[in-house]
């Protein structure tokens, strides 16, 4: 509100944070094993900062919500890159927090 947008831009903004983890996991995921979790983290991390240098240097509520599709959305695209990450790196036995010991009677 302060750099002049309405109800419909905070609205707009609000469910961008909502629905983006929902639509993104899945092309996060799919770019994460076309090009391998450590290339996608760094294109999803440039995106965001692409998003931030956006909202700081343009003051406008339409630079907030252009810059807030990008940076919110890293966020959710770069789960499974993440996911896969620690994946790799513990063994199948370590990657739940209960496993096979959770319901020891």
């Amino acid at each position: 509100m302060a750099l002049g947008g309405g109800a419909i831009s905070i609205g707009l903004s609000t469910d961008w944070t909502t629905c983006s983890p929902r639509s993104n996991s899945f092309p996060g995921g799919y770019l994460s094993d076309r090009i391998g979790a450590k290339r996608a983290l760094l294109v999803f991390n440039l995106i965001a900062m692409a998003g931030f240098l956006i909202v700081i240097v343009v003051p406008a509520w339409q630079a907030v919500i252009v810059g807030s599709v990008l940076f919110i959305s890293c966020r959710s695209i770069s789960l499974p890159a993440t996911m896969g990450l620690i994946a790799g790196v513990l063994p199948a036995g370590k990657r739940t927090m209960g496993g096979e010991h959770a319901f020891r009677w």
